[in-house]
């Protein structure tokens, strides 16, 4: 019986030093992601109260996400990390979103089609305590701003046709600030933890939604939206050092996945649009966007 249990706690002992090999105070990581937004809203027609929705994907071909942690153990002697990150769009491509009425009698009408383009960019501060190499909860600060970039709008009349709308071609952008928290934490697949597998579950909650729409025209339709986002990855880390500068600081080549979906519970601010004689109400409806895809990146410690 003492020998198991001292064999379990060597064996602890061991995946905790594994984990933290790399005893270096700063790491560097540069990730190319790609990844497909699905989008929809949902709402219901103002005259009638039948229900619609707007549905459209795209493909964010190439995006930029730099990664740079501080952990001060090595230094300071504390269990901390800090970690500042950043979602950089560099190219996007558009994909077609179609809007649908689905009547009671189980009639669906369409009611618009256009080309969209999502652009998610978005930087993160995060400060986290090392508790167990396998699991570091965190908390932090995210600052987004998604824009979707319609073209070519046609909208549906009662002949089934579609005809060019008086404002075919307009950008909405959502700037939302979030607290998050999460954790993440490493598993060793070797004993200096070179071949790593990495994780990180995250859940934000915004703290304050601003929503444009040029369609509209200036002002701010949807201020105040609560919601809330959950997102995770898993990445495999693998041994990179082809290249001295990565040789002399444990390099690594990186693959893995991520998904999140971000939802808006259309509650916010509702603004009022002057169009000739009269004026309307305009809100900015439920609303949820999907995330999903993968990345490859290469990184190191210094």
């Amino acid at each position: 019986m003492r020998n198991a249990i001292f064999g379990a706690a060597s064996s602890l002992l061991l995946f905790a030093s594994a984990v933290r090999a790399q005893e270096r105070p700063w790491e560097f990581a540069l990730e190319l992601h790609s990844f497909n937004t699905y989008y929809q809203e949902n709402f219901h027609n103002p005259s009638d109260g039948d229900a619609e929705d707007i549905q459209g994907n795209a493909w964010d071909v190439l995006q930029l996400h730099p990664i740079l942690t501080y952990r001060a153990r090595h230094e300071l002697h504390l269990p901390l990390f800090l970690t500042v990150e950043a979602d950089i769009p560099l190219v996007t491509m558009k994909r077609l979103e179609i809007g649908d009425e689905y009547e009671p009698a189980g009639i669906t009408e369409l009611t618009q089609k256009a080309q969209v383009a999502h652009a998610n960019f978005t930087g993160r501060a995060l400060l986290g305590w090392e508790m167990l190499p396998f699991l570091q909860p965190y908390a932090g600060v995210v600052r987004s701003r998604f824009t979707s970039e319609r073209t070519g709008q046609a909208d549906g009349n009662e002949t089934g046709n579609l005809i060019p709308d008086a404002n075919q071609d307009y950008t909405e952008t959502v700037y939302s600030t979030h607290l998050c928290f999460g954790i993440q934490g490493a598993l060793p697949l070797d004993e200096n933890a070179d071949i790593r597998i990495r994780y990180d579950a995250g859940y934000e909650i915004p703290q304050s939604v601003f929503v444009s729409n040029t369609y509209f025209g200036a002002g701010l339709w949807g201020e105040g939206t609560t919601g809330s986002t959950i997102r995770g990855r898993v990445q495999l880390d693998l041994p990179f050092r082809s290249v001295q500068l990565l040789a002399d600081r444990d390099g690594y080549f990186t693959i893995g996945g991520l998904i999140s979906k971000r939802v808006w519970n259309g509650d916010g601010q509702i603004g009022s649009v002057s169009t000739g004689d009269y004026s309307v109400n305009v809100a900015w409806p439920q609303n949820f966007a999907v995330e999903a895809g993968g990345f490859i990146g290469i990184g190191m410690f210094f």
